[in-house]
């Protein structure tokens, strides 16, 4: 097939998705395959140089990379995947493009891991003495991001919740250079107002100069690409980069370590050049396979997660021992609406998406934590189906604490300021059937303290 421009997103004609005349799910189970005979699967990567023509040739590699213009050719550069691993290679090339397709994006950078997306994101668009302004909470890795690397290099970070507009303009000032947030909020299900976010961006932006303009940078990894696409919603943005743990949903299979950040054609110089220069920003050949061949089931494997967490979810609503329930797809939660037009999947259905946090109650949060440990003991003895452990998207069922685990690193007073409460628990929904799942967890509920 030949490479898509990109995927139609008409307002009147938004659903399903489509790349031509096929929908994007039709579309992406092929976006690897070859144009001439060959390999139906791409092989793995194995050369770390490759072989010009002639030296004109050679020359010609690096000039494309030298003198290119993305921003206006709209291509990724020959160099950039015909002459070093280092640099990248022909299936990182199809990756980028597919992942700039399935995310509604122009095109794509892949990296080792999602922290190294973000980092690269955050470091292109700011230096020392900016401004930047984060949401909380976030993924505790995040969060210590911001926290210590970013502010050990002169940047000023601003935590701020930003569901409340006005806070994020009192802290806007001509050093702000980034907004910084997570579509849906690592562990509390928090759903940020993308479209009002993208609004103040582009208002701020039109009163500055090129170089000053805030870029804002959304980390979509919770919702998946398949349930979330900031860009389609809201005002056009120019200055939006798409972050993603790629090891999670789009990865599925718990196998293999990937980030990637999805970019307009005008960031993807200075992002290919800070990977090119950065030690270890580079993805694993492997994972270029893994990611080749996961990347098609993730609409199907999102779809039944998100069915089964919605059956989950009401059934700990209900239960007696439950307190409370966070998740985007229950009417009871507080940013229900706002979910409802942001969680749209590629048909356009609601697509709440598989992570539910929980807590039960208690006589004060030391017991609320007390009690959810044993209940996560519980089920990691008992019940074959709940793996305690960290990560997410994976195809089976894991459940953690975050105070404990994703968060363990900030301290008590910062999680609970951030909104992460002691006696959170934190489900990833994987691909087991509803029943069964809700069968062990009942009766790990059934033993749990009166």
């Amino acid at each position: 097939m030949a490479p898509p421009d990109k995927p139609e997103t008409r307002a009147q004609d938004r659903f399903p998705r489509r790349v031509g005349d096929y929908t994007l799910e039709s579309y992406l189970l092929h976006f690897a395959d070859p144009t001439e005979a060959g390999p139906v699967v791409p092989d793995i990567p194995a050369s770390a140089t490759y072989r010009a023509r002639d030296s004109a040739h050679l020359a010609e590699l690096f000039q494309s990379l030298i003198m290119s213009d993305p921003e206006r050719d709209q291509i990724i550069p020959e160099g950039a995947y015909g002459i070093y691993q280092r640099l990248g290679n022909p299936v990182e090339w199809q990756l980028a493009r597919a992942f700039a397709m399935v995310q509604g994006g122009e095109t794509a950078v892949v990296f080792s891991d999602g922290m190294r997306a973000v980092s690269a994101a955050v470091s292109i668009c700011t230096y020392a003495g900016a401004e930047i302004i984060c949401g909380v909470p976030a993924y505790g890795c995040t969060d210590n991001f911001f926290s210590g690397v970013m502010a050990r290099d002169g940047r000023e970070v601003h935590f701020v919740d930003v569901r409340d507009l006005d806070t994020i303009r009192r802290a806007l000032n001509r050093r702000t250079r980034v907004i910084y947030c997570e579509s849906v909020a690592n562990p509390n299900m928090r759903v940020a107002n993308i479209p009002a976010i993208k609004q103040i961006v582009a208002e701020e932006n039109a009163r500055r100069y090129p170089e000053e303009k805030i870029t804002l940078i959304v980390d979509n990894t919770f919702p998946s690409p398949f349930s979330c696409w900031p860009n389609d919603v809201g005002p056009k943005l120019e200055e939006m980069i798409i972050v993603h743990s790629a090891t999670k949903s789009i990865t599925g299979f718990g196998s293999g370590l990937a980030g990637v950040a999805v970019i307009p054609w005008s960031y993807w110089k200075a992002m290919f050049l800070y990977r090119k220069d950065t030690g270890g920003s580079l993805p694993a050949t492997e994972a270029h396979s893994l990611l080749t061949r996961s990347l098609k089931t993730m609409p199907l494997r999102i779809r039944r997660q998100v069915d089964t967490a919605g059956k989950l979810a009401s059934f700990l609503d209900e239960h007696p021992k439950v307190d409370r329930v966070f998740y985007p797809g229950l009417p009871s939660f507080q940013d229900y609406d706002l979910a409802r037009e942001l969680l749209v999947d590629w048909d356009g259905n609601f697509s709440p998406g598989y992570m539910i946090s929980f807590s039960l109650k208690g006589e004060s949060p030391a017991d609320c934590e007390g009690r959810g440990r044993e209940l996560l003991d519980s089920l990691n003895q008992n019940s074959k189906l709940f793996t305690l452990a960290v990560s997410l998207g994976y195809v089976g069922t894991l459940v953690e604490e975050p105070t404990s685990g994703t968060h363990a690193s900030m301290p008590d007073n910062e999680r609970e300021a951030k909104g992460i409460p002691r006696g959170l628990l934190r489900l990833s929904v994987g691909l087991e059937d509803p029943e069964d799942l809700i069968r062990d967890l009942s009766l790990a509920l059934s033993t749990a303290r009166d």
